[in-house]
């Protein structure tokens, strides 16, 4: 079962087809340059900004769950 997992996500020209798994009990760090999308993926796997694919939280569809489900599991600094 997979914790996190997107597929051809899109939100405008920033990300373009974003593929990505993360399984169930893993860390993963986001690292990257200023300006290279870290902070837009991690508000559109939250639900918090407009994309176009598919996100999937413990295999549910990002669409399924409620803002305050969301909101309980996820948590960045």
């Amino acid at each position: 079962m997979n914790a996190l997992e997107t597929r051809h996500l899109s939100v405008g020209e920033r990300l373009v087809d974003i593929d990505l798994t993360v399984p169930k009990g893993h860390l993963v760090g986001l690292v990257g340059p200023n300006g290279s999308g870290k902070s837009t993926l991690l508000q559109a796997v939250g639900g918090l900004l407009p994309a176009n694919g598919e996100v999937f939280w413990d295999n549910r569809p990002l669409s399924t769950i409620p803002a305050v489900e969301r909101g309980r599991k996820a948590t960045w600094v």
